[in-house]
Parts: C-alpha cells; structure tokens; sequence
C-alpha cells in the first residue's frame, strides 16, 4: 500500500509538475503568438506593396526657353538717282527675316541714327524726315510740298496682319481701322535720333522659314525748286537704320 500510495504520490507529483509546466509554456506560447501577430501586422502596415504587377508614377519637366534671330539683308541702293533741281522721287526695299520660337511672337522696331535720317554729310545738305499730315500718323497717300525734299517709308509684312496698327487703313485714313497694308500706303517719316518705331508685331511664334518683314522707303524732291533752299546739293545721300527685333512677354 505504501508504495501504491508513494507511486500514486509521485504520479500526483509529476502530474503537477506537468500542469505547471504547461502553464508556463501555454504562458509562453500566448505571449509569443501576441508579439509575432503585432510584428506581422506591422510588416504588413508598412512594408512597400509586393505583388505580380504595381504601378507608380513620376512627372519630368524639361523648360524650353525663347530664342530670336534676324538675318542681315543687303544695303539699300535707291533708285533711280534724283535730279537736285528738277525734282524727283526713288524707291528702295529691305527685307528682314525674322525667327523666333516664342509662343508669344515678337516685334519689329526701326529707328534712324541722324536726324534727319537721310542725309549727304560731306555738302552738309538732307532730305528732310516725311512729315505727316498728323504727326506720328502715317499719311495714305505720300505727299510732299512744292519745293520739298523728304524721305519715309512704309511696311509690308509677310504676314499683312501683323502690321502694326498704325499702318493699317479704312481706305483713305491710316491708323484708324483693320484693312491690312500692301506696301504702298500708310507712309511715315523717322521720330529722331535712336527713337524706335514700331513697324511689326506678331502674336506667335514663326515656322522655321521665319517671317520676311518688307520696308519700303521713299525719298522725294517735289521740283521744280522754286528757290536755292529747294535745291539738293550733288552728293551721296545716306541714311544709317538699326532693325530690332524682340521677343514679346
């Protein structure tokens, strides 16, 4: 009986043992299982998207700033010569090309070096700037006085509408409507020394042939001179005129 009793006893004893154990290592195990569910949740909540396909997107931006060129034409020559006491009247024509990228187009300014613009240095004689009929208001018809030597010009751009709105006409008057030049109306002298005149402007950028802005000048003596003023001294009479051109903003 005693040792049924003390093997009963020690089986109780190990028995216990067991459970407590047990309680330890099912104590182990519930803590084990909280901490690796939290670690798993968090790599889950945090860990970059891994699947078979995942897109993600970015923006480049390249700038493409504005450029301007213009060619350089050839002197003008006017033709033909005029006679300083009989009178007469000439013609020339320049040309510039203009290029430019910019979507905001560009414009074209003249301005003459001397005042007045055409003039024989050396016989210290000039053909006077054309006077309008309203100052700084291209006249329709050029028109000089009796006795008179003058010089102007007008434009014709490549483009009519891009004439500025000074040279654009209603049929008898400049200035004052929408009908487009066609380079022999709308005539207008220098504004003196280094003042710039706008002759073109255009709204968008060019083709890569550019856009080939025509100036024709005029000069004039209204003769027979009545008077020794009203004569032109012999002599070679220039003029010396910068073209601007300039992106617009």
């Amino acid at each position: 009986m005693y040792y049924q009793k003390g093997y009963k006893y020690k089986l109780k004893f190990i028995k216990f043992k067991i459970m407590k154990k047990n309680k330890i290592v099912e104590g182990n195990i519930s803590l084990f299982l909280i901490v690796s569910l939290v670690a798993v949740s968090s790599f889950m909540f945090f860990e970059p998207q891994i699947t078979k396909a995942v897109t993600n997107e970015i923006t480049i931006t390249q700038g493409v700033s504005a450029e301007i060129s213009i060619d350089n034409p050839t002197d003008v020559s006017m033709s033909p010569d005029i006679p300083g006491m009989t009178g007469g009247s000439a013609t020339g024509t320049c040309t510039w090309t203009i290029k430019t990228n910019n979507n905001g187009g560009f414009k074209l300014e003249l301005e003459a070096s001397t005042a007045p613009a055409l003039q024989c240095a050396a016989q210290s004689d000039s053909f006077a700037d054309y006077e309008e009929a309203v100052a700084n208001t291209p006249d329709y018809t050029w028109t000089v006085t009796e006795s008179n030597a003058e010089f102007g010009y007008t434009v014709f751009p490549e483009t009519p509408a891009d004439a500025d709105q000074s040279f654009k006409d209603n049929g008898s008057l400049c200035n004052v409507a929408t009908n487009n030049p066609d380079g022999t109306k709308c005539w207008i002298g220098f504004a003196g020394v280094a003042t710039k005149e706008q002759v073109v402007s255009r709204s968008t950028e060019t083709d890569v042939s550019g856009e080939a802005e025509v100036v024709n000048f005029k000069a004039e003596l209204n003769g027979p001179a009545t008077d020794a003023d009203g004569f032109l001294t012999e002599g070679s009479y220039t003029a010396t005129l910068t073209a601007t051109a300039t992106i617009n903003p």
